[in-house]
């Protein structure tokens, strides 16, 4: 009995293989005919092609390293411009807050039109909760199921 795997292949659809196949080829050309190409590889080849890429490339020590620091710099970027954006909003919610305990001090005070007062509160509560929305905390914090490699960072 055999299973199909389907992926797509960004040029004439879906690449094909049967479950044990030792050819790969184009399901497009081979099965629905709207493909001239009728290519195959063999399966093996494949396998040793990415073997080869990923030993050469992957697992190269000195690129896997700049790999690591590349993508802990672009981590730390973002971690810092989630840190600014919250703070900012934390600021903009106490500015908010400020003002709306003014204009009911002056409300209750007869110094401001109720209307007025609460026209200018609308506006205040409606900027506040797109603060809120926007000062969210990011994901879980919950630990990252991804272990450290002491290579990478350098630590034991």
């Amino acid at each position: 009995m055999s299973t199909r795997s389907e992926r797509r292949d960004g040029l004439d659809g879906v690449c094909t293989t049967d479950g044990l196949a030792v050819r790969l080829g184009c399901f497009g050309a081979r099965d629905q005919g709207r493909c001239d190409n009728h290519l195959t590889i063999r399966r093996d080849e494949v396998e040793g092609r990415v073997l080869k890429a990923l030993q050469e490339k992957l697992l190269n020590r000195e690129l896997f390293v700049e790999f690591c620091h590349e993508f802990t710099r672009e981590m730390n970027r973002l971690r810092m411009e989630r840190r600014a954006s919250l703070s900012s909003a934390k600021r903009e919610l106490e500015r908010i807050g400020t003002r709306i305990k003014k204009l009911l001090n002056r409300m209750l005070d007869d110094k401001i039109a109720v209307d007025e007062g609460k026209a200018e509160i609308k506006a205040l509560d409606a900027r506040g909760k797109s603060s809120r929305h926007s000062s969210r905390p990011p994901m879980s914090r919950s630990r990252c199921s991804i272990p450290r490699w002491p290579s990478c960072t350098g630590r034991r």
